[in-house]
């Protein structure tokens, strides 16, 4: 392996690290800011697992 291609495979892997950070913090940023969506969600996921889950059996 020559040194260039490694400098390259690690600043691909410096900009993969950033863009994750960057994901989450804003994901923490928008449950902390807003409770009540990520509350809402949930419980509209699990209904929705339930209706199916029903669904599903019934049928």
């Amino acid at each position: 392996m020559t040194e260039s291609s490694m400098s390259t495979i690690l600043s691909g892997l410096t900009d993969v690290t950033t863009a994750l950070i960057s994901v989450c913090t804003s994901l923490v940023t928008a449950v902390v800011s807003q409770p009540l969506l990520l509350v809402s969600v949930l419980m509209g996921m699990v209904g929705g697992g339930i209706a199916l889950f029903k669904s599903l059996r019934h049928g």
